[in-house]
């Protein structure tokens, strides 16, 4: 069918209009798979923080001082560098660990 003023037929303009879009329309099967993959790589996110937590809080127990008061009220630097060298170790391991 031909639209009268341009000549143009529906076919050709939904072509354009699809064209013009993108392809932003998905089954509804690949849209609950980008879901499901969301929710994977959040949940996997979730799990490296609690672990990450928990072994800072297994490390702050094995110390003999507590290691908030040292770097927070007492400004020691020394330590504040340790713990955050520590940090990032765990969350390396963490990291590889979940990769």
């Amino acid at each position: 069918m031909s639209n009268h003023r341009t000549g143009k037929t529906r076919s050709s303009m939904r072509a354009r209009l699809w064209f013009r879009l993108g392809k932003r329309s998905q089954t509804r099967g690949q849209a609950i798979i980008e879901y499901v993959l969301i929710l994977a790589l959040v949940t996997i996110a979730l799990i490296g923080v609690v672990i990450f937590w928990l072994c800072f809080a297994i490390i702050d127990k094995l110390t003999p001082h507590d290691l908030w008061l040292e770097i927070v009220e007492k400004q020691n630097k020394a330590l504040a560098l340790v713990v955050a060298a520590m940090c990032l170790g765990i969350s390396i391991i963490v990291a590889a660990a979940i990769h």
